[in-house]
């Protein structure tokens, strides 16, 4: 299963560096704009508006799963610009 999910990453106070939550009790997120892309409960890349970076190699991904990953980033923010990778010596990008 493919999904995005929220950004790991938590905000935290500026003076005490505890973590901070919303109202709900809810961590509150460091990056409100940028989702985790999970595949089968695997952390595989990040997403935004500005399209996704996988941490894994592109030419490992399988073109479905590019596209339903696609998919749901378009769903999320109304595009998806590109697609690569975040850390590479030969950087792959699909526009």
């Amino acid at each position: 299963m493919v999904e995005l999910r929220q950004h790991p990453a938590q905000a935290r106070h500026p003076v005490t560096n505890d973590p901070l939550f919303d109202e709900d009790g809810n961590p509150r997120p460091l990056l409100p704009d940028q989702r985790a892309v999970y595949w089968d409960d695997i952390c595989i890349g990040y997403a935004s508006k500005h399209g996704v970076a996988f941490t894994i190699e592109v030419s490992q991904v399988p073109e479905w799963l590019q596209v339903e990953v696609g998919d749901l980033v378009e769903a999320e923010f109304g595009t998806c610009p590109k697609m690569t990778m975040l850390v590479d010596s030969d950087p792959e990008v699909r526009e």
